[in-house]
């Protein structure tokens, strides 16, 4: 399974001292649950309001992310292909201050 190999790996990082991965937001949860809550995770490929089925395969909404234990988040393609990118950008800091306060 992907998701023991991606913990594994999370747990070697932190054994030699290494501060935090970047990880699918699919694996967060394992790797919190994992390490602890001194262990940074950097979810790439989030994408607002869920997956939406383009080619990035393991993404996730931006609430699972932080409710699955993400510190941070990297969204691009959603803002940088939006019609109105500050709009984009603004609806999914809402999401985000949502998802945070949620914590």
């Amino acid at each position: 399974e992907p998701v023991e190999v991606v913990v594994e790996r999370a747990l070697a990082a932190q054994a030699v001292g290494i501060d935090g991965v970047i990880a699918s937001g699919q694996e967060a949860g394992p790797i919190r649950a994992a390490t602890g809550a001194g262990f940074s995770i950097v979810c790439p490929g989030i994408r607002p309001g869920g997956p939406v089925g383009d080619d990035q395969k393991r993404t996730v909404g931006v609430a699972q992310a932080f409710a699955d234990g993400a510190d941070a988040i990297v969204v691009g393609r959603p803002i940088r292909l939006a019609s109105d990118p500050q709009a984009a950008a603004r609806a999914i800091q809402a999401e985000i201050a949502q998802a945070l306060a949620a914590r």
